[in-house]
């Protein structure tokens, strides 16, 4: 698209972000992202929920927390498939402080996690022996 001279947008970057996680090709999802910032297009809250999504499907949990709170500080509010993707993959990496953290930013966004939500995490305390920390969700 640049050698022609079109200059591609928000919603282009977006496309190739989640091809490249159904590829899972994380590298090169980063690297559109740092070719889209060059061009000025600014990232929103779907590029950073592909990004996620993208880095959650390679069990890179930490770099997928890392990316809400880029989006969360470039006020960007995440929806509920951002919150409730990077949830799940927290559980089942066993991330449990993680996971209760992610509560907190569901509830102080208006979002209710349903019963499901509570039994992954309530599972991964347990699986990780932390029966002090199933109890308290």
């Amino acid at each position: 698209m640049l050698d022609v001279g079109v200059k591609p947008n928000v919603v282009t970057f977006n496309c190739i972000i989640d091809t490249c996680g159904k590829a899972n090709q994380v590298q090169k999802a980063f690297q559109a992202l740092k070719v889209m910032q060059h061009c000025n297009a600014a990232p929103d809250t779907i590029t950073y929920t592909a990004l996620i999504e993208v880095c959650c499907r390679a069990t890179e949990v930490d770099r997928a927390y890392e990316l809400l709170m880029r989006m969360r500080a470039s006020h960007l509010q995440p929806n509920a498939a951002t919150l409730t993707m990077l949830f799940e993959a927290c559980t089942r990496a066993r991330r449990i402080e993680m996971g209760f953290e992610l509560l907190q930013i569901m509830a102080s966004s208006g979002m209710r996690p349903g019963p499901p939500a509570f039994t992954n995490l309530i599972e991964a305390c347990t699986e990780a022996g932390r029966l002090d920390r199933a109890f308290e969700a």
